[in-house]
């Protein structure tokens, strides 16, 4: 993190090869903002939160400058609402390519419910699909093999080290 200028650049350093990140729009890195706004505005005059990431490894560098009345706007229209749904147990879950990063994924029901709806087409000849079909075959099964995998290593998991029966 650094200060100056009342501008608060808030870095962070991701060290993997995988995949790029971008800053933009970014709600985590936000709310890293967020945090140490909170813990230093006492201290500093801060006008505006520049959330960064840097993956060296993959050449990349991502930034946004945002003013701390945009940064806080966000906070009540976007954040406030979800978070308290998170915490009363209310809030839906939504299946995409951030669940990579779950520590449920082998085990998240709307992953599987996802993923379950694909099964309408087993029965189905290929030839028999409409191409908005075959784009949405194509597009879930790319993350059907790897939550397939996932599953699979979790169950070993459990019948291994807790003895269950799978």
């Amino acid at each position: 993190m650094i200060i100056s200028g009342g501008i608060m650049e808030v870095i962070d350093l991701k060290y993997g090869k995988g995949i790029p990140v971008s800053a933009e729009n970014n709600p985590q890195l936000r709310l890293y903002g967020l945090g140490t706004y909170q813990h230093y505005s006492g201290l500093y005059h801060i006008h505006t939160v520049a959330p960064t990431v840097v993956q060296p490894r993959l050449y990349v560098t991502s930034g946004e400058l945002l003013s701390l009345e945009k940064l806080l706007t966000w906070v009540e229209t976007e954040v406030k609402a979800k978070a308290k749904s998170a915490c009363d147990g209310t809030g839906e879950f939504h299946t995409g390519e951030h669940c990579k990063f779950c520590l449920i994924k082998n085990s998240c029901r709307a992953k599987a419910e996802e993923n379950m709806k694909l099964s309408q087409y087993a029965s189905t000849q290929p030839y028999e699909l409409q191409s908005d079909e075959l784009g949405y075959v194509l597009e879930k099964t790319a993350g059907l093999e790897r939550w397939v995998k996932d599953v699979k290593e979790y169950a070993t998991t459990l019948a291994v080290t807790k003895g269950e029966r799978i």
